[in-house]
């Protein structure tokens, strides 16, 4: 007597099921990079707005008026109204106050090199380059310039919230509703 098996059951199905496997590996390893690039990117724009804000108050705020005050005390000391050390004092401020501005400038285009890396093109330069990031990567996009969370900018882009404000709001600070 001599049997011979009939391969009528088998259609491949062991092949099948490991080439399934190894493609639903391979999507859920293909999602997993996209939320850790997205994070990536999140915090790379974290980091963007925020030294855009300190640049803009620098220049703005900060290094004019320390800018005012060096030379009111110095005319000031040329009438006799102020010391030598006053005027000294308020020219250390000013150095550090355009020194802060200028690590501002490097860390915010330190910044933007970042988030280009990360989407693979340029941004535009200047204040654009916010929007221009918003606009092609975040689905949804909120500005509240007033309100419980003032100047708050809330970003979504499908793996991650992002939430940007002044820290010193107390929408962030307050123990009981506040955020952090």
């Amino acid at each position: 007597e001599a049997s011979l098996p009939l391969p009528l059951f088998n259609r491949n199905q062991g092949t099948i099921g490991s080439a399934q496997a190894r493609l639903a590996k391979a999507q859920a390893e293909q999602r997993e990079a996209a939320v850790r690039l997205t994070t990536r990117l999140v915090e790379a724009y974290q980091v963007l707005s925020t030294t855009q804000s300190e640049v803009r108050t620098l220049s703005e705020q900060v290094v004019p008026g320390a800018e005012r005050v060096f030379a009111a005390v110095e005319e000031g000391y040329r009438i006799g109204k102020f010391g030598f050390l006053d005027v000294l004092d308020a020219q250390r401020t000013l150095v550090a106050a355009r020194t802060q501005h200028l690590d501002a400038r490097i860390a915010y285009h330190h910044a933007v090199v970042d988030v280009e890396q990360l989407i693979g093109t340029r941004l535009e330069a200047g204040q654009s380059a916010l929007a221009d990031f918003e606009a092609r990567y975040c689905y949804d996009r909120f500005w509240s310039a007033g309100g419980a969370a003032p100047d708050t900018r809330y970003l979504c882009c499908g793996h991650a919230l992002v939430v940007v404000g002044r820290a010193e709001a107390e929408f962030y600070r307050c123990g009981q509703r506040g955020v952090l």
